[in-house]
């Protein structure tokens, strides 16, 4: 008797040959994974079986900026085009193709997403929501440190690569040289 039935749980009506292939494949891209990679592996398969993938069709919003962030996203084909509407313009900050990782701060905190997300061909994608992750990373504490230090380097990777393309994208006049009214924030 073939006991392999708790994909189904989690990936709805497929053939049990299918989601096992699928699942097999999630793990396999989750070990792989900036964040994920390392991690010990029965922490990966948990992971695996609760992430759902879900395919996108060529100028589909995955996230819509001032939306609830309650998920993390993994690239597995296509590409997708990271971008910020501000005073009514759109700015592009990053195109993430296989293996991009995206959302990852919706996994430790509630916010609402401050980007935009949208698919630039057909995109299919791996989400992990918030809810699954902390349950899982809850039952191994001695990783908890490991996986949010990674997923806050990785933010700042991003952060950087982000500020300095708009840096390199800059107008004169917004150069510290050339600007007589300068921004003033408060941090509270």
């Amino acid at each position: 008797m073939n006991s392999f039935k708790g994909p189904e749980i989690y990936r709805g009506n497929c053939g049990e040959k299918e989601c096992a292939c699928d699942l097999l494949d999630d793990l396999e891209v989750l070990r792989r994974s900036p964040v994920f990679a390392g991690v010990p592996l029965e922490v990966v398969k948990l992971l695996a079986l609760f992430s759902k993938r879900r395919v996108y069709e060529n100028g589909e919003l995955v996230i819509r900026q001032g939306d609830t962030a309650d998920r993390a996203f993994l690239v597995l084909r296509g590409e997708v085009e990271v971008f910020e509407q501000y005073k009514g313009r759109q700015f592009s900050l990053q195109i993430l193709g296989r293996m991009g990782f995206f959302g990852e701060l919706a996994l430790l905190a509630e916010f609402e997403w401050f980007f935009n997300v949208q698919a630039l061909n057909e995109v299919e994608l791996i989400s992990i929501d918030r809810d699954s992750f902390q349950k899982v990373i809850t039952k191994f504490p001695d990783i908890q440190y490991a996986v949010t230090e990674r997923i806050v380097q990785l933010r700042i990777k991003r952060l950087k690569n982000q500020m300095r393309y708009l840096l390199d994208n800059i107008k004169d006049e917004a150069l510290r040289e050339n600007a007589g009214n300068r921004p003033r924030t408060m941090i509270a």
